[in-house]
This record gives structure tokens, C-alpha cells and sequence, in this order.
């Protein structure tokens, strides 16, 4: 079963069968809805928003890869005897190049708890930026809103509360587990494959709260893993192949959790070695270099997000190539540098996985002999 599936054909109510991780993903992929249009009604009773004439053009509200599924499982969700109670109490939206902030939060009441969402990266050349900045800084533009909107939020309401997001939404739910002032009534965090951190020590003032939180990636995971520092982390089974994992509607589920595998895939094992070991190649101040050239490069065409440049990339390229031939001698020999080094590191990886690819297959074989799930998610470190 995958998540549309799951939401379509949930019907019992939060009494029958209370809030669970399944419920609170489906909830986690509203976050990419701009609700602006709806925010000043906010607190929002689902039953009273079902015919809103914001779900006209509902794809068009969505700013992430999945419109399509998007706009279908909130439909199921509207629809749907489990959801039809949930209340939307606050919401935020910002965007800013000039401050390389890309961020949005949603809070929900369902199942007796408050839910906080936060947004992952949209498409958006300064929210990718904004998530590259993570490679060289204890702290993104998004992390003090979010303190903020948390805080607002326990003021507005009472009770147990659930923080969560995939991608980058999942990052800042992890770290504002981390240093928030009074945890008391956070009580789980979820981390759909969201990145690590730039540092080992976030949570070194507060490490029994590591506890609260549980993170999820694809056995093929590739975001996930990006500067991963947790150890709590289970493996989840997907429909999907790569890359494209990171699309949470094709994880498998099976009742009210997912299923799960014991390892990850021989390609995720890759990524993680090339980028991560490639940005040990690099300092601090030579990731920011690196990152500053990238989307001064991008910043230079007519486009303002990925989505654009897919459609207009042939006619991009004469502009980017001639953003390149601009940049000074210095940053030219960097950039080359940092490139060779990018390529080097993927090589190294390629050997060192090459040699993990025989007892994978072996491990492959024997787990695929065993039709029985765990029983329990495995917990490995990514």
C-alpha cells in the first residue's frame, strides 16, 4: 500500500484508532500548500472548508515536485470520516533572496494533538540555497522562524504536540527539538528523510531529547543521508527507484506503519560517500565560495526556480556560460578545483562500494528468502 492509498481508504475516527506516523505524513505534504489566500480565517474547521473555492486550481497551490498527488490527498483527506476534524490554527510563508530564506510552517489540530509542519525546499533556486547553506553553517534563516512560530503555537493551544516535515522541513523539526527552551509538551518529532546537520553537537545540551525524535528515509535514500550525524534512522521500503525516493507517496505501508528494509541500496551507499566525503575535501569558507558562484551563476538567467530552468534550459545555457567567463581569475581556478575534487571523491566512492556490492547481493538473497517483515524497524545508523 502507499500513502494515497493509505488516506483513501483510512476511515476510522482518531477514537477507533488513534493519530499515527502514517497519518501525520499525510498531514506533513500539506505544508507546500500556499494557504495565504485562506490565513486570515485561520483557526479553520475542515468540515466548514470542503466547497472553499480554494480548492479550485488546487494543483496550481502546490509548490513542489507532486501538484497532481498533492491536490488528490488532500482532497482524500478533506473527504475522509479520520480527517474531517482537523482544525487549521496558524500558518506562515516566507520567501526572501535577499536573506536566503525559504520558509513555511502550518499548524493543525487532529487526534487531540497540535501537529507543526514545517515545509521542505520548494523549487525555488533560493530555497535550494538556503539548504545548501547547511553544509558550512550551524544555523539556516528558517531555524529562529521556526522557534518562533513553535512558540506562538504552544500559546495558542494545549495539550501533547507532534513537530514534523520531509526534507528540509524534517531538518528544522529535528533541530528545534534540539534547542528549544522547554520541551515538556513536544512529544514526537518526525523527520521524513530531512538532511543532518553542518555540526555533530546539535543536541549536546539536550541529548536525552534524541529520544523524540524518529527519522525516515528510502533504502535508496539520497537527501537523507546528506550530513546525517543521527543514529536513530529506519530504512523504509519504496515503489520507486533512485533518486525519486525521496517522493514519500511511494513508501510502502503496510497497516498503520511502513515496511521496512534491513539495508540500504548499494547507490545510496554512493551518494553518501561522494557528496559527504567530497565536502570533507572542502572547508567552511570554500563550501560558502562554492555555493556563492553556484547561484550567482543561476541568479543570472531569466528564471527563478528549477521548474523554469527545466523548460528553458538550451536557451539558459549561453547566459550561464557566459556568467562563468565574467567570474575572475580566482574564482575560476576555484570553481575548476572544486569541480576535479567533486569528481575524484565519486571515484573513490565508486571503489569503495564496488567492494560492498558482493556481500550486499549475498544479504539481498537471504532476506528475499524470508517472506516475514520485521517485527520491529531496524534502527542503523545512516
Amino acid at each position: 500500500m502507499d500513502l494515497l492509498r493509505y488516506i483513501a481508504s483510512k476511515k476510522e475516527t482518531w477514537e477507533e484508532d488513534p493519530l499515527n506516523k502514517i497519518d501525520v505524513l499525510g498531514y506533513v505534504w500539506l505544508s507546500y500548500f500556499d494557504f495565504r489566500p485562506v490565513q486570515e480565517r485561520f483557526p479553520l474547521a475542515w468540515d466548514a472548508f470542503k466547497n472553499d473555492p480554494f480548492f479550485d486550481n488546487l494543483e496550481k497551490r502546490h509548490e513542489t515536485f507532486v501538484p497532481k498527488s498533492c491536490a488528490t490527498l488532500f482532497r482524500n483527506m478533506i473527504a475522509s470520516p479520520r480527517y474531517q476534524k482537523t482544525v487549521m490554527v496558524d500558518y506562515q510563508h516566507i520567501i526572501d533572496s535577499d536573506q536566503d530564506v525559504q520558509f513555511g510552517a502550518l499548524a493543525l489540530s487532529a487526534g487531540g494533538k497540535t501537529i507543526v509542519i514545517f515545509e521542505g525546499t520548494d523549487l525555488s533556486f533560493v530555497g535550494w540555497k538556503e539548504d545548501c547553506i547547511m553544509s558550512y553553517s550551524d544555523s539556516v534563516p528558517s531555524y529562529p522562524l521556526a522557534e518562533a512560530f513553535i512558540k506562538r503555537t504552544l500559546e495558542k493551544t494545549e495539550g501533547p504536540v507532534i513537530l514534523a516535515g520531509h526534507s528540509k522541513g524534517g531538518n528544522i523539526a529535528a533541530y528545534c527539538l534540539a534547542t528549544l527552551e522547554d520541551d515538556s509538551r513536544i512529544e514526537s518529532v518526525y523527520s521524513f528523510e530531512g538532511p543532518g546537520f553542518h555540526s555533530d553537537n546539535v543536541f549536546s545540551a539536550h541529548p536525552e531529547r534524541m529520544e523524540k525524535l524518529h527519522k525516515y528515509i528510502p533504502y535508496s535514500s539520497v537527501v537523507g543521508v546528506l550530513l546525517c550525524n543521527e543514529t536513530n534512522v529506519s530504512i523504509v521500503k519504496s515503489g520507486s527507484v533512485g533518486v525519486l525516493q525521496h517522493n514519500t507517496f511511494k513508501w510502502r505501508i503496510q497497516g498503520n506503519d511502513f515496511e521496512y528494509a534491513n539495508k540500504r541500496s548499494l547507490s545510496s551507499l554512493y551518494i553518501d560517500k561522494a557528496v559527504n566525503g567530497w565536502l570533507k575535501c572542502l572547508d567552511e569558507d570554500e563550501r560558502k565560495r562554492f555555493i556563492e558562484i553556484t547561484f550567482n551563476t543561476l541568479n543570472k538567467t531569466k528564471v527563478k526556480d528549477f521548474k523554469g530552468l527545466a523548460k528553458t534550459l538550451f536557451k539558459e545555457i549561453p547566459t550561464m556560460r557566459q556568467a562563468y567567463k565574467e567570474m575572475g581569475d580566482n574564482d575560476k581556478t576555484f570553481f575548476a578545483s572544486a569541480i576535479k575534487s567533486l569528481f575524484s571523491s565519486a571515484g573513490k566512492a565508486f571503489v569503495d562500494v564496488a567492494k560492498e556490492a558482493p556481500k550486499s547481493r549475498t544479504k539481498l538473497r537471504a532476506k528475499n528468502d524470508k517472506k516475514a517483515l520485521p517485527s520491529k524497524p531496524p534502527k542503523v545508523g545512516a
